[in-house]
């Protein structure tokens, strides 16, 4: 298969990316959980917003924060495996009709939708130097990626330490976490157990080839991101405007195996700065050539950017944003498809892309998927912080 990733290797408690170019990426994954925003106060979502403008605003140059949320899990196969197991057991009539009467409510909840699992990730993304490096210095590879391993070490703290605040758990991803992250992804029905992952990470193989299912490794169709048992949307326009929890419009959905992957990047304030005063300087003398109402308009926003940023009241960020959806046939894809679209539609005036051109799905779909290091130039959206928050799931 053509892949837009080389190859994802696991070592020393990180994704190492090796992509095209020479470009090597490592990640580190933190899986959390929060308390319930659905029913949650104004002022604990106020909280929230705050601690996750601060986690973006002390992002270190050139990283990447990337948020990935998936419902991929399916409850099936445990409701199943209870069946058998208390079936085996002598019991009398009436322990007989309970666990009838537990296995029908959770079987009936997992078919419609009403019992879900769901997973959400901080990934974090550092380039890693190996100018000097050659394919089979192993030492040198190893004691590079000990070394950028400590990198991770004060914003990952920063992060749990802000999930605890909220009242949540942040829990730093081991090996068998990681390979389970990236398989997932690839695999949202499957429900790998320990013990494969296990076997899996002694194996000489890597994350990528365990992970990727047999019809894709095949062929080397890049349609089969955008027209076969996956499909990748994007956001091309930003909402007008965000608040807090806007995103409840997309994950209240009974719809499984899908996710939403954002990518952040922190801007450098000092240019931005310098970029809003050139507009300006563009403006005012456009509106002196030919004088406009809507330039005045455009020159006081300009204005306010300007002393916005120096002040450091936002931090000037880039957001790209990738909704991922597996079906099991073209109808359920399809049906998906429109659901998560008419969702994102009702989000103040957002839209997505549908990715028909097959490379560039099969591109998108690598840049969505945690950890992979893999950069899409398209999509990027200029965005303060402020509203970057809003839209973290």
């Amino acid at each position: 298969m053509k892949k837009s990733v080389e190859d994802i290797l696991i070592l020393h408690n990180q994704l190492v990316s090796f992509g095209r170019g020479g470009n090597i990426v490592a990640s580190q994954i933190l899986s959390f959980n929060l308390p319930a925003t659905d029913t949650a106060s104004d002022e604990y979502l106020n909280q929230l917003v705050t601690e996750e403008r601060a986690i973006l605003a002390a992002l270190p140059e050139g990283a990447v924060l990337q948020v990935h949320w998936c419902r991929d899990q399916n409850f099936s196969e445990d409701c199943h495996a209870y069946f058998e197991a208390t079936n085996e057991r002598d019991t009398c009539r009436w322990s007989e009709l309970q666990r009838n009467a537990i296995y029908s409510r959770y079987i009936d909840a997992t078919n419609t939708g009403k019992l879900l699992g769901e997973r959400v990730y901080f990934v974090l993304q550092f380039p890693v130097d190996l100018t000097n490096w050659k394919a089979g210095q192993t030492a040198h590879l190893d004691a590079v990626l000990q070394a950028s391993g400590e990198s991770f070490e004060e914003p990952l703290n920063q992060i749990t330490q802000a999930m605890e605040r909220l009242g949540g758990e942040a829990v730093r991803l081991g090996e068998a976490g990681l390979l389970e992250a990236v398989y997932r992804y690839w695999n949202p029905a499957a429900n790998p157990t320990q013990d494969f992952l296990k076997t899996q990470l002694q194996s000489s193989r890597s994350a990528l080839e365990i992970s990727i299912p047999g019809d894709l490794v095949e062929g080397e169709d890049a349609s089969l991101y955008c027209g076969g048992p996956r499909r990748v949307l994007a956001l091309s326009q930003l909402p007008q405007m965000t608040c807090a929890g806007m995103l409840n419009q997309l994950t209240s959905l009974s719809v499984r195996d899908f996710s939403i992957t954002i990518n952040f990047q922190r801007l450098d304030t000092k240019r931005e700065i310098d970029r809003a005063e050139s507009l300006m300087a563009k403006l005012q003398r456009a509106r002196r050539s030919s004088p406009r109402s809507r330039m005045d308009f455009d020159i006081a926003a300009a204005g306010d950017r300007i002393q916005s940023l120096q002040s450091n009241e936002i931090t000037p960020m880039n957001l790209q944003m990738f909704l991922s959806i597996s079906g099991q046939s073209a109808e359920d894809l399809s049906a998906k498809h429109s659901a998560l679209n008419n969702a994102v539609m009702r989000m103040q005036g957002a839209r997505t892309y549908e990715v028909a051109l097959s490379t560039l799905a099969r591109n998108c779909f690598f840049a969505a998927m945690p950890g992979s290091g893999f950069f899409e130039k398209s999509f990027w959206h200029s965005i303060t912080d402020f509203n970057a928050a809003h839209l973290i799931p």
